[in-house]
Protein backbone atom coordinates (compact mmCIF):
# COMPACT_ATOMS: atom_id res chain seq x y z
CA UNK A 1 0.00 0.00 0.00
CA UNK A 2 1.32 3.32 -1.07
CA UNK A 3 1.39 5.68 1.59
CA UNK A 4 0.11 9.16 1.42
CA UNK A 5 2.88 11.70 2.04
CA UNK A 6 0.36 14.75 1.94
CA UNK A 7 -1.32 12.97 5.24
CA UNK A 8 2.03 12.34 6.26
CA UNK A 9 3.32 15.84 5.99
CA UNK A 10 0.19 17.38 7.93
CA UNK A 11 0.45 14.98 10.64
CA UNK A 12 4.04 16.38 11.09
CA UNK A 13 3.19 19.73 11.06
CA UNK A 14 0.19 18.89 13.36
CA UNK A 15 2.00 17.35 16.04
CA UNK A 16 4.96 20.09 15.83
CA UNK A 17 1.90 22.75 16.13
CA UNK A 18 0.27 20.75 19.05
CA UNK A 19 4.48 21.09 20.52
CA UNK A 20 4.97 24.88 20.13
CA UNK A 21 1.39 25.34 21.62
CA UNK A 22 2.10 23.62 24.76
CA UNK A 23 5.66 24.95 25.09
CA UNK A 24 4.29 28.51 25.44
CA UNK A 25 2.97 29.90 28.33
CA UNK A 26 -0.86 30.27 28.85
CA UNK A 27 -2.11 34.19 28.68
CA UNK A 28 -4.16 32.94 31.88
CA UNK A 29 -2.06 31.83 34.21
CA UNK A 30 1.27 34.31 33.81
CA UNK A 31 2.07 37.47 31.82
CA UNK A 32 3.04 36.56 28.32
CA UNK A 33 3.91 39.10 25.32
CA UNK A 34 1.72 40.32 22.84
CA UNK A 35 3.43 38.05 20.55
CA UNK A 36 3.85 35.06 22.36
CA UNK A 37 -0.26 35.49 23.01
CA UNK A 38 -0.64 35.58 19.60
CA UNK A 39 1.61 33.05 18.13
CA UNK A 40 -0.22 30.48 21.05
CA UNK A 41 -3.66 31.62 20.11
CA UNK A 42 -3.23 31.48 16.94
CA UNK A 43 -1.76 27.54 17.03
CA UNK A 44 -5.08 26.69 19.63
CA UNK A 45 -6.99 28.14 16.94
CA UNK A 46 -6.22 24.85 14.11
CA UNK A 47 -4.16 22.58 15.80
CA UNK A 48 -6.88 20.04 17.45
CA UNK A 49 -8.99 20.42 14.45
CA UNK A 50 -6.33 19.51 11.93
CA UNK A 51 -5.67 16.16 14.02
CA UNK A 52 -9.86 15.46 13.58
CA UNK A 53 -9.73 16.34 9.81
CA UNK A 54 -6.60 14.07 9.33
CA UNK A 55 -8.52 11.12 11.55
CA UNK A 56 -11.58 11.72 9.23
CA UNK A 57 -9.57 11.99 5.85
CA UNK A 58 -7.92 8.69 6.87
CA UNK A 59 -11.49 7.30 8.36
CA UNK A 60 -12.72 7.71 4.63
CA UNK A 61 -10.83 5.33 3.36
CA UNK A 62 -12.14 2.86 5.72
CA UNK A 63 -15.88 3.47 5.27
CA UNK A 64 -15.53 3.57 1.37
CA UNK A 65 -14.15 -0.24 1.94
CA UNK A 66 -17.65 -2.49 0.78
CA UNK A 67 -16.84 -5.02 3.23
CA UNK A 68 -17.02 -2.95 6.20
CA UNK A 69 -18.02 -4.84 9.86
CA UNK A 70 -19.62 -1.93 11.72
CA UNK A 71 -19.22 -4.39 14.91
CA UNK A 72 -15.57 -4.76 13.81
CA UNK A 73 -14.75 -1.10 13.58
CA UNK A 74 -16.42 0.29 16.82
CA UNK A 75 -15.01 -2.94 19.02
CA UNK A 76 -11.44 -1.55 17.08
CA UNK A 77 -12.29 1.91 18.21
CA UNK A 78 -12.56 0.48 21.79
CA UNK A 79 -9.62 -1.33 21.90
CA UNK A 80 -7.77 1.85 20.59
CA UNK A 81 -8.96 4.46 22.23
CA UNK A 82 -11.34 3.73 25.23
CA UNK A 83 -9.62 1.13 26.66
CA UNK A 84 -6.26 3.77 27.06
CA UNK A 85 -9.01 6.77 27.80
CA UNK A 86 -10.52 5.08 31.11
CA UNK A 87 -6.88 3.46 32.03
CA UNK A 88 -4.87 6.91 31.75
CA UNK A 89 -7.87 8.60 33.66
CA UNK A 90 -8.06 6.00 36.84
CA UNK A 91 -4.18 6.46 36.95
CA UNK A 92 -4.85 9.81 37.04
CA UNK A 93 -6.66 9.79 40.53
CA UNK A 94 -3.82 8.22 41.92
CA UNK A 95 -1.61 11.52 42.25
CA UNK A 96 -4.63 14.03 42.20
CA UNK A 97 -5.59 12.09 45.54
CA UNK A 98 -2.39 12.00 46.81
CA UNK A 99 -1.66 15.87 46.56
CA UNK A 100 -5.36 17.05 46.62
CA UNK A 101 -3.97 19.34 49.38
CA UNK A 102 -1.72 21.36 47.50
CA UNK A 103 -4.62 21.58 44.58
CA UNK A 104 -7.04 24.16 43.72
CA UNK A 105 -9.55 22.03 42.71
CA UNK A 106 -8.43 18.52 44.31
CA UNK A 107 -10.31 15.80 43.31
CA UNK A 108 -13.87 14.05 44.63
CA UNK A 109 -15.24 10.74 44.51
CA UNK A 110 -17.68 11.94 42.68
CA UNK A 111 -15.92 12.90 39.72
CA UNK A 112 -15.54 9.37 39.07
CA UNK A 113 -18.64 8.71 37.41
CA UNK A 114 -17.63 11.42 34.96
CA UNK A 115 -14.76 9.81 33.48
CA UNK A 116 -17.50 7.56 31.57
CA UNK A 117 -18.81 10.48 29.80
CA UNK A 118 -15.55 11.84 28.27
CA UNK A 119 -14.63 14.29 32.05
CA UNK A 120 -11.11 12.93 32.63
CA UNK A 121 -9.53 13.58 36.03
CA UNK A 122 -6.38 14.46 33.74
CA UNK A 123 -8.42 16.87 31.76
CA UNK A 124 -5.92 16.37 28.88
CA UNK A 125 -7.59 13.07 27.10
CA UNK A 126 -11.03 15.04 26.13
CA UNK A 127 -9.58 14.63 22.55
CA UNK A 128 -9.74 11.07 23.06
CA UNK A 129 -13.25 10.95 24.07
CA UNK A 130 -14.06 12.78 21.43
CA UNK A 131 -12.01 10.75 18.62
CA UNK A 132 -13.73 7.91 19.47
CA UNK A 133 -17.70 9.76 19.81
CA UNK A 134 -16.93 10.96 16.31
CA UNK A 135 -15.48 7.60 14.97
CA UNK A 136 -18.47 6.16 15.79
CA UNK A 137 -20.74 8.54 14.53
CA UNK A 138 -19.15 8.69 10.77
CA UNK A 139 -19.12 4.54 11.20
Amino acid sequence: MKRNTTIDILRGIAFLLVLLGHSFPDSAYEFVSPFTEFFHECIYSFHMPLFFVISGYCMHHILMNDNLDLRNEVWKRILRLLVPYYFWSLIAIIPKLAFASFMYLPFEWRQVPLILLGDSPSGTLWYVWTLFILNIAFC
